[in-house]
């Protein structure tokens, strides 16, 4: 059943690697076969620090050695953007924007990747530029983010505290030409509490 809606819902993902869609993948395509909703996504990084974990996969390119950090750094690149794009045409992706944002290692130390593997300023910079324009001057009515949580990947926690940094600059710019989304956070764990984060903006929830 597609459920008729009187406007079109416009959508922001945002994840840090390529295949993090998947954390969302059944409500993405939920809302784009059924409620017949736009969705865009960000992806932070390129996910190339993935060469560590895809000798297995070797055989589906060529035999490549993709687990050398020197040639997986280099092709992974384009192989993950690629299985990303095949991924939502499945799920029914609109629209992409890369921050090309280094995957250097594992880390769940917020401060470390903040330190080696971000440019803070720039990627909440590119925040704030997609949210007011990535879908012209309508912008997004949802924006939704991998729940931060000292539980998690550090990209993963990063990348929805520069997305919730960007929202609440511009909320303080108090401008009615910005149009801002309502934030919506998914966990990639089951949550039997309110995840351990202090900076956390949706640890709190309104009242």
């Amino acid at each position: 059943m597609t459920i008729a809606l009187t406007t079109v819902l416009t959508v922001l993902l945002v994840i840090a690697h390529p295949d993090d869609e998947t954390i969302f993948s059944s409500f993405v395509h939920a809302i784009t076969h059924k409620l017949n909703a736009s969705v865009d996504l960000v992806c932070v990084t390129n996910g190339e620090g993935g060469y560590r974990h895809v000798e297995p996969s070797e055989s589906l390119y060529d035999n490549v050695r993709l687990s050398n950090e020197t040639i997986g750094r280099k092709h992974l690149l384009r192989i993950r953007q690629q299985e990303l794009f095949g991924s939502g045409r499945i799920l029914g992706t609109r629209k992409y924007f890369f921050y090309d944002q280094i995957d250097l290692e594992y880390n769940r130390e917020v401060n470390t990747v903040f330190e080696k593997q971000r440019d803070k300023e720039w990627v909440i910079e590119q925040f704030q530029r997609t949210i007011k324009n990535g879908n012209g001057a309508d912008g997004y009515d949802l924006m939704v983010i991998i729940i931060p949580s000292t539980n998690s990947h550090g990209h993963h926690t990063t990348s929805g505290l520069l997305a919730l940094e960007a929202i609440d600059r511009l909320q303080r710019m108090k401008s009615v030409n910005i149009s801002i989304p309502t934030v919506i956070g998914e966990s990639e764990f089951i949550l039997t509490k309110s995840p351990t984060y202090a900076e956390n903006g949706l640890n709190s929830p309104p009242e």
